[in-house]
């Protein structure tokens, strides 16, 4: 479900009320049990939950979902990715233009929370994320725009960008609480 408190964001200058549920799920696996955690979140919410995967496949998920925490204000983010070589969590920060990170080591929570990018022209409504190796590819969209105003053909409308997982957290608590 989406979080009543995290409705009325703005993106490119609109402001969105969209009511949506699960926008994104980020798979880690544990090298030394071999069990493989799910972290997802709604589009309209600021915080991020987690469930053991052995749960969803046994039907159990009823209680064995556990809220991590809070990103904190205006951290409302569609599609996230996880490295996990370092656990460095990239989220598509939708209300900031922004890309943030999170180390899943330490506690969700807005201090272990960072921008890791932010653009308010190219990286506007980042649809997709994904992490792919040691990069991190992005697509940015200006979908708000066409929905709720009007597209301006003249203008650059989509952007793909990448960046290497250590060049964005060069300088974040992310890189401080990792170690890299």
């Amino acid at each position: 479900m989406f979080d009543e408190v995290a409705l009325n964001f703005t993106v490119a200058g609109l402001v969105i009320n969209w009511r949506d549920g699960l926008f994104s799920i980020a798979l880690s696996k544990d090298r030394k049990t071999g069990r493989t955690t799910a972290y997802y979140h709604p589009l309209v919410s600021t915080k991020e939950y987690a469930i053991d995967t052995g749960f969803l496949k046994n039907n159990s998920f009823a209680g064995n979902n556990v809220v991590l925490g809070d990103r904190g204000f205006n951290t409302q983010s569609g599609s996230h990715g996880l490295h996990q070589r370092t656990g460095i969590m990239f989220f598509a920060n939708v209300a900031q233009d922004a890309i943030l990170c999170w180390n899943v080591r330490h506690k969700m929570a807005p201090e272990n929370v960072a921008i890791a990018a932010q653009d308010h022209e190219k990286l506007v409504y980042i649809s997709d994320l994904k992490v792919i190796g040691d990069e991190v590819w992005v697509l940015a969209n200006q979908i708000p725009r066409f929905v709720l105003s009007k597209l301006n053909v003249n203008e650059m409308n989509y952007y793909i960008h990448r960046a290497n997982v250590k060049d964005l957290i060069r300088g974040t608590v992310c890189e401080q609480t990792n170690g890299t």
